[in-house]
């Protein structure tokens, strides 16, 4: 006579079946947030090259319905300076695609600086590519430069401030105007901001303060926004 299988190890089996039935199915749920953070290993240069085709050349539609966000973010390892200890250098490319809205690129370069194990800085500069579906084909290049402190006040909570800031477009005279990318804190913004971090397991916390400043026509007040955000690790 066969015996009765233990709760836990049924449990364990149907999780199994369900997985290869949902691995093996078409996927056609589309969700509101899509991040994925990558590293990968880049051979040093100024500006990263491309990793994926080019998304500022796609015809953006503006359609009904809510934004679906995509972001994808490559790192390289930091790589320490010899000459000046707790200094480290790291590249990134950020990707941000928000459908029938628009998209941005970010290529950052920045130097981290920690004096002690509670305490970093970081000063960075880079290339900024971002556009909406009112300039689809007209691609706005920005320089930008960003720097941040934060501090660690206990193992599992820190505090931090930072500023960012993004220069006229080089390749648009200044007076070009796009209503859907003026100061929205969906895209690359002149900002400053702070706030507090907390992580405790997979758990992490960001609560923090921040204004946005129209530094293109310099007529508007800074939009002030408070920023919640809760990330559960699996």
């Amino acid at each position: 006579m066969i015996k009765k299988l233990p709760v836990h190890l049924l449990v364990v089996i149907f999780l199994f079946l369900a997985y290869k039935s949902f691995s093996q199915s078409e996927d056609t749920t589309k969700l509101m947030v899509q991040p994925a953070f990558i590293e990968n290993e880049l051979a040093p240069s100024l500006f990263l090259p491309d990793f994926e085709p080019d998304i500022f050349n796609q015809n953006f539609l503006p359609v009904a319905g809510d934004a679906i966000i995509n972001r994808y973010q490559f790192k390289t390892p930091e790589t320490e300076n010899t000459l000046f200890k707790g200094l480290t250098f790291e590249q990134s490319k950020t990707e941000t695609t928000f459908d029938n809205l628009g998209a941005y690129q970010h290529y950052n370069n920045r130097f981290i600086y920690r004096p002690t194990n509670k305490l970093s800085f970081q000063l960075g500069m880079g290339l900024l590519k971002q556009n909406t579906v009112l300039s689809a084909f007209q691609t706005n290049y920005r320089f930008s430069f960003n720097s941040s402190l934060e501090y660690e006040i206990t193992d599992w909570l820190s505090a931090y401030i930072y500023g960012q800031y993004a220069a006229p477009s080089f390749n648009k005279t200044a007076q070009v105007y796009d209503p859907l990318m003026q100061m929205n804190p969906l895209f690359f913004q002149t900002e400053i901001g702070g706030g507090l971090r907390a992580k405790y397991k997979n758990i992490r916390t960001d609560v923090g303060l921040k204004n946005i400043y129209d530094t293109q026509f310099n007529s508007s007040n800074p939009v002030k926004s408070m920023d919640t955000k809760v990330i559960i690790g699996f």
